[in-house]
């Protein structure tokens, strides 16, 4: 077979890694970036929710009450909470995941701002949350951390509210190793971004260094010949240590809110931004590959009736930076386990809604039951690999291994319900 097959596989090559960075990259990524996803202005920061930190800095929204979709990456409310905002939480539809603009009637009247994620890739509708901000003077922030690449109607996502970001870090389609951008088409507030911005610090030396590191373990682990051993290697030293994990999600995130991390203090370096530079032309290559696989992916388990696949509309572009289902009536952890055990490492990008720890996630302002979708969606779906580097043939195995698990499972239910 295939060894096992991984879920993610990093954008950049060893070529990439290894030769030496451009002079003063910085503005030139910032302007092929402009130039890609046809915005008037870009900043790059150190990450993503960096750039989230700034845009509301800039903004003026500290201490004020921000919404944020519940099933999302735990870093948006973290850095909502560090900037003391009031959070209020919306719940997602499990039509795609995105934020669902009929239940935003329901919440707080003293909303100051909304932040819609594009998730997995897929654009949200988010011309129908403009205007439901419009009406109530609710300034847009887009979290397109996600979906570089994607559009609807023509438009790049990142460009339709007062600002959006995105994010470069080793598990995106698009990688720097770390990194993100400020997107916006208001120069006064890209002004006032990059002034915040120019206050922070250059990474270290030796900081960078633990990326480059952390960057060429993850590709060659990437390989399905070494990925095994590795994940198992991974998951023995997690169980005594459970913060440990090569994302970019710190110690401090996962386990505290008592200090702002560290990486808050940095800004995006030339090596960063170089690494970038070396991939921009290909994007669109890489988005149009997922898409292709991801159209496999849809032939092969449509007559799967359990399987809930991606869906998406012809107005939209969705960019697959996961190719994500859930199954009805079998549990995810039954089906992952068989799907492991036959080669093929399904991945969980959100098990949790807002914070994977109960009191954290009460101290962030949520309520369980409040979101009932969002909590059905961290329990149920998975996705499969989608990355460009996959083979035609390995898609093939990954959907018919898929379906066969899954009727294994639905036989087995039926047998333990009528012996």
């Amino acid at each position: 077979m295939y060894g096992l097959i991984p879920p993610h596989y990093p954008s950049y090559t060893y070529g990439d890694l290894l030769s030496f960075p451009e002079g003063d990259a910085i503005p030139k990524f910032e302007e092929a970036l402009a130039k890609y996803i046809k915005c008037e202005e870009v900043v790059l920061t150190s990450k993503g929710r960096v750039a989230l930190y700034l845009i509301l800095k800039a903004l003026g929204l500290e201490k004020q009450r921000i919404l944020s979709p519940a099933f999302n990456c735990l870093v948006v409310p973290n850095t909502l909470h560090y900037l003391k905002c009031k959070i209020s939480y919306a719940d997602v539809s499990l039509n795609d995941y995105n934020i669902d603009v009929q239940k935003l009637a329901f919440l707080p009247r003293d909303t100051k701002a909304i932040i819609p994620t594009h998730l997995y890739g897929k654009p949200c509708d988010i011309e129908a949350v403009n205007e439901w901000a419009e009406k109530r003077g609710i300034v847009v922030i887009e979290d397109a951390a996600q979906s570089l690449g994607a559009s609807l109607n023509g438009i790049n996502t990142g460009n339709f509210g007062i600002a959006g970001f995105l994010s470069f870090d080793l598990y995106k389609n698009f990688s720097t190793l770390d990194g993100g951008a400020v997107i916006t088409n208001d120069h006064k507030l890209a002004e006032k971004i990059r002034e915040l911005n120019e206050r922070l610090y250059y990474p270290s030396t030796l900081t960078l260094a633990k990326k480059w590191f952390r960057g060429v373990i993850f590709k060659i682990i990437s390989n399905p010949i070494y990925y095994y051993p590795a994940r198992s290697l991974f998951f023995a030293v997690k169980k005594h240590y459970p913060t440990f994990g090569p994302g970019g999600i710190s110690k401090v995130e996962k386990t505290s809110l008592n200090q702002l991390p560290s990486c808050y203090s940095h800004k995006c370096s030339n090596f960063q931004a170089s690494l970038g530079l070396k991939q921009i032309g290909k994007i669109d290559k890489w988005v149009e590959k997922r898409r292709k696989n991801a159209k496999l992916y849809n032939k092969l388990l449509s007559s799967e009736e359990r399987i809930i696949l991606p869906s998406e509309t012809p107005e939209c572009k969705h960019v697959y930076s996961r190719y994500v289902v859930r199954v009805e009536g079998i549990r995810r952890e039954d089906i992952l386990t068989e799907l492991r055990r036959r080669g093929v490492d399904a991945g969980i990008w959100f098990d949790y809604v807002v914070h994977p720890h109960p009191k954290i996630r009460k101290t962030l302002g949520y309520t369980d039951g409040t979101c009932p979708n969002s909590e059905l969606a961290s329990k149920t779906v998975f996705d499969l690999p989608v990355y460009p580097h996959l083979k035609r043939k390995q898609i093939y195995y990954i959907a018919d291994t898929l379906k066969e698990i899954v009727e294994t499972l639905k036989s087995n239910q039926v047998l333990h319900k009528h012996p």
